[in-house]
């Protein structure tokens, strides 16, 4: 399977499904860049960077996938490495990339709680000294311990401050009291149910938000799990082509559809947009994959 692409042979006939991946991720780490002017990582109140944030580590992800499959060498960590990008876009398209404001803050509080949650409740005990590392070492790294577990009980505190403010807790008390409790950001509707995985969306049908096809969805879901998860097909021996990374690529391609359409609506394409791109070091990156003789030759027969 190879996604086609309109207009892609005026960039040259060479192109590959590779290249084609990598200029998309160049042209959205530079509309990135533009959004995140001003702003300051990790801070857990900007949703939009936080965002932002999401969206640069799949595309750092993606310059990865590229690499390995580029080398057609490891069949078994593109599929893994594929799985986890669907799952980071799904995340992204579920509570950032929606246009209902009130929805897109009680989900990302949430979706941060959990998180912060999780790393606490992992936190929980001080380290000892086991006499593995040096006295100084241990006492750097119990401050640095100590440290998170006073920032990560600061911004739980946050999260839960903010929630408890949402309309959604006046509107939906029971529902609210139930998502803050199982720290719930996955829910379908705004309702209170006796069993929470109910309200809850499964990866299938975050996967299926995506705008796939439903054999897309299927080999995301079913046979991607197989490498995530170490079962029998990721341990069968395959003679690895050019033509077995040619899928995943694809379907790359596919799922960047969605984070690509989120930026064009923040980020509009334009003339001064692409003039910025191309001077800069993204867009000289691009201009490597193209045949600029094939493009003059093109666009002279027009």
């Amino acid at each position: 399977m190879k996604v086609i692409i309109p207009g892609l042979k005026a960039l040259g006939e060479n192109i590959t499904t590779a290249d084609t991946l990598g200029m998309l991720v160049c042209l959205l780490e530079y509309k990135v860049s533009v959004l995140k002017v001003g702003k300051i990582e990790n801070c857990a109140d900007d949703i939009d960077e936080i965002g932002l944030q999401i969206v640069s580590k799949i595309l750092r992800s993606l310059r990865t996938l590229i690499k390995i499959c580029s080398s057609g060498q490891d069949y078994v960590s593109a599929c893994a490495l594929l799985r986890m990008i669907a799952d980071n876009i799904s995340v992204y398209k579920l509570i950032y990339a929606i246009d209902d404001p009130l929805d897109k803050e009680y989900r990302h509080y949430l979706y941060v709680l959990d998180g912060i949650s999780m790393r606490e409740s992992l936190m929980q005990n001080d380290i000892e000294d086991e006499g593995h590392i040096s006295q100084d070492d241990l006492e750097k790294l119990q401050r640095q311990y100590k440290e998170i577990r006073h920032s990560d009980s600061s911004v739980k505190q946050f999260c839960i401050d903010i929630l408890n403010r949402h309309s959604y807790a006046v509107l939906y008390p029971d529902f609210h009291k139930q998502s803050l409790s199982y720290r719930n950001w996955k829910f379908k509707d705004k309702i209170c149910v006796k069993n929470i995985n109910h309200n809850k969306y499964s990866w299938q049908e975050l996967y299926s938000g995506l705008n796939l096809k439903n054999d897309v969805v299927e080999f995301l879901s079913s046979f991607l799990s197989q490498f995530v998860h170490g079962l029998i097909i990721s341990n069968i021996s395959i003679q690895e082509t050019d033509d077995d990374f040619e899928p995943i690529l694809s379907i790359a391609i596919a799922l960047l559809g969605t984070i690509q359409k989120d930026l064009e609506s923040r980020c509009p394409n334009s003339d001064e947009l692409f003039s910025g791109f191309i001077a800069s070091k993204l867009g000289g990156e691009v201009l490597q994959y193209i045949d600029r003789e094939q493009i003059i030759m093109n666009y002279s027969k027009e």
